[in-house]
């Protein structure tokens, strides 16, 4: 925490002496004023690439000053997620250091991946699946799931591409009205997230039938510096992935994923499907 409450003075102060306000800089960068509201007061991390960015803004120039930044910045990182190393699986600590320095996440899944979901959903989700999590657990971990929406906000420096089975929207169809209402604004919430430009969102339909890979979820990391390969994680079970850094099979995989892609509905065709099963989650 001290890292990062004096990465966030330090911006401010470099901010302030340009005379520049908050909506000035978040408009330069194309950020949502509350993405910057958070970065400076503490509340979330801040990326590798967004960091450059503000100081290439801010006019920082001095190599190590900067180096040193991305440090303070990257341990920050660390440290917010270490406060749940006691509730998380080892290898998703791991991943969750990684994806926020990511420039690029591409993922299949046959559910609604976490960075997707609304936190009413999240919570239902967990119930159904650890229906024993102590109250107090469950509430630490969909802090840490919301925590990792903050990457949503980034529209320039990361981009985000979600390709589902259409069996991950079709749940509750036939439950609960309160269960239904959580899924109607679960797909409202897929349609929004889908309108902006850094996320493409696409179902691949039940129509196309079986396919290969369609139970085998996985997610593609790519990272802004070159020196840095791609990192492929597979799901084995929740919350815990197993890393993979070979570079043929990770080759491998995201051919998989453009084939997905390709097969999948166009993201305009997917917003169509959101529509209507959002309309079919209503009550008669």
């Amino acid at each position: 925490m001290v890292q990062r409450r004096r990465l966030r003075a330090d911006l401010q102060e470099a901010r302030l002496r340009l005379g520049l306000t908050q909506r000035q800089v978040a408009a330069d960068l194309g950020w949502s004023i509350s993405k910057l509201l958070r970065v400076e007061n503490g509340k979330v991390g801040v990326s590798r690439t967004d960091l450059k960015a503000l100081l290439q803004l801010y006019e920082v120039t001095d190599q190590v000053v900067i180096d040193e930044y991305v440090q303070m910045a990257e341990q920050g990182r660390k440290q917010r997620w270490n406060a749940y190393r006691d509730i998380l699986n080892p290898s998703f600590f791991r991943y969750l250091e990684y994806e926020s320095s990511a420039c690029q996440i591409r993922q299949f899944q046959h559910v609604i991946p976490g960075l997707l979901q609304t936190e009413a959903f999240a919570r239902e989700i967990s119930i159904a699946t650890a229906p024993n999590t102590p109250d107090a657990i469950l509430d630490r971990q969909l802090e840490v799931r919301m925590a990792r929406q903050v990457l949503l906000d980034d529209s320039i420096s990361r981009q985000l591409h979600f390709v589902m089975d259409e069996s991950a929207l079709r749940r509750w169809s036939q439950s609960t009205h309160e269960l239904r209402t959580i899924m109607y604004e679960q797909l409202f919430h897929l349609k929004q997230l889908a309108a902006r430009p850094s996320i493409t969102i696409q179902i691949v339909p039940f129509g196309v039938g079986p396919y290969r890979g369609m139970h085998d979820p996985f997610i593609l990391l790519s990272f802004p510096e070159e020196r840095d390969d791609d990192l492929l994680f597979r799901e084995r079970g929740v919350d815990s992935v197993a890393s993979q850094n070979n570079p043929e099979k990770i080759a491998g995989f995201a051919s998989r994923f453009a084939s997905l892609s390709a097969l999948a509905l166009s993201p305009n065709d997917t917003t169509e499907l959101l529509d209507r099963i959002a309309f079919e989650q209503k009550d008669p």
